[in-house]
């Protein structure tokens, strides 16, 4: 929120400076600045921010001056002035100034990378950076401090690590004191976060002396817990199987499982009616590019491991797996019809799937439904693959606006990291914000194959 709000203000001085300097200073204008000004102003800031959201500007690299970046930047601004170049059309005050908008457009160009490079020190001076003491060490450890290290707008500084390892030359009574001047180490270096990596003795944990620094209003997190706060996905490899053992499915049959059902419903439902003159005229497209059906069904897993049948429009040819077999969809896959590139890329194809949705085989959020011949194999080369069946099926998730298509092993790997995660940290709050990201993912049609 604060950088939201920062780059609001950012934006707005930068645009209102460059109205300001073409109206007045090239412009000859006398008299003050009115309310008008300061509206159109607020205004294409906001619009800007939309813009930025839908170029990946507010993605986990955000705070970085680059030509990624830049290029991103250049896009959106782009499009921000044909929009203001179209709207201002006999709209009193901005037809006039229509020019000066425009120019003024161009000043975010120039503040907006040096704001963002100085964010970082924007979140020390208002007093919101996190200070971190690690107590242990080891990969996730380690992984979570090169998080840190690379994504400065997070907000997190490590300030040190106190070593346990039992491996380390150190006295026992010594080991014992430092562990035990941990709350007064912690209230010295003014630590926010404890992360905890114990890889030491069970018996040894020090479990006193980081009840007096909970006490003392200091936040304690184990490493992995602290990992998937910041990464929103789970290391896999150090995943415990008690974090899955105490989590998951459960919400299946809770309250929040009513109420994620009764959202499936009211969303689908008003979904399939709005889309099916869209989905008539689709059908129509298909049958005229390619001979055979317009639908094609194909099974799927489900909760807990229950085939059910999934519903598609067709995208490719008849028996395009007639010789191949199984397999992913590969880019520019040429089984693809010229109709069926554009129905995957606008992710109309999937449309179908929302009746599978109000029957109750899938979820609007949720993990993809694989085919029981990835499943097997997934099963027997991936560990907790099958946890991701404690949950229904989704049309949308978080893997798939986190990460693009998937079409191998090691991608679905990455994709079920960020599965776990989901698995772990439901919410109608989370549903609801992968929705949000699933609309400029259909928009701006990324991921599909």
């Amino acid at each position: 929120m604060l950088f939201l709000v920062s780059e609001a203000l950012l934006l707005f001085g930068a645009i209102f400076a460059g109205f300001s300097f073409m109206t007045w200073v090239v412009g000859g204008r006398t008299a003050g600045p009115d309310g008008h000004d300061l509206i159109v102003a607020a205004g294409l800031a906001g619009l800007c921010q939309v813009a930025f959201y839908y170029a990946d500007l507010y993605g986990p690299v955000r705070t970085r001056p680059h030509l990624h970046i830049a290029e991103r930047l250049f896009r959106a601004l782009g499009i921000v002035a044909m929009i203001t170049a179209v709207g201002s059309l006999g709209v009193p005050h901005l037809d006039d100034n229509a020019p000066a908008l425009l120019v003024a457009l161009t000043f975010p160009l120039l503040v907006i990378p040096a704001g963002r490079d100085r964010y970082p020190a924007l979140i020390k001076l208002a007093g919101l950076a996190r200070r971190v003491l690690v107590l242990g060490g080891g990969p996730v450890a380690e992984a979570a401090i090169a998080e840190i290290s690379n994504r400065p707008e997070l907000g997190y500084h490590v300030v040190g690590s106190l070593s346990v390892d039992p491996g380390v030359e150190v006295q026992e009574g010594r080991r014992d004191a430092l562990l035990g001047s941990l709350p007064v180490l912690v209230e010295r270096e003014r630590v926010d976060v404890v992360m905890v990596a114990w890889e030491g003795r069970r018996e040894t944990f020090p479990l006193e002396s980081l009840l007096a620094c909970r006490s003392a209003g200091v936040t304690v997190m184990n490493a992995a817990g602290f990992y998937e706060q910041i990464t929103g996905r789970v290391l896999l490899d150090r995943l415990t199987p008690s974090a899955l053992i105490y989590t998951g499915g459960a919400l299946q049959r809770t309250f929040g499982g009513a109420v994620k059902r009764m959202l499936d419903v009211l969303l689908s439902a008003p979904l399939l009616v709005l889309l099916a003159p869209v989905l008539a005229l689709v059908a129509l497209l298909v049958k005229w590019d390619s001979p055979g059906p317009v639908f094609y069904t194909q099974e799927r897993v489900g909760v807990r491991g229950r085939p059910f049948t999934i519903r598609k429009i067709r995208s490719m040819g008849t028996d395009a797996e007639a010789t191949t077999g199984p397999v992913w969809a590969a880019g520019r896959d040429p089984r693809v019809t010229r109709v069926g590139r554009f129905l995957r890329a606008s992710r109309l194809d999937e449309c179908p799937q929302l009746w599978n949705v109000l029957r109750g085989d899938m979820t609007l959020v949720g993990p993809r439904p694989e085919r029981p011949v990835f499943v097997e194999r997934l099963n027997r080369e991936l560990p907790y693959y099958a946890h991701r069946h404690l949950l229904k099926p989704g049309v949308t998730g978080w893997a798939q606006v986190c990460y693009p298509y998937g079409a191998s092993v090691d991608d679905a790997r990455a994709k079920l990291t960020y599965d776990l995660y989901y698995l772990l940290h439901w919410s109608i709050a989370f549903d609801l914000l992968i929705l949000f990201h699933t609309i400029k993912i259909v928009l701006c049609r990324r991921g599909a194959r």
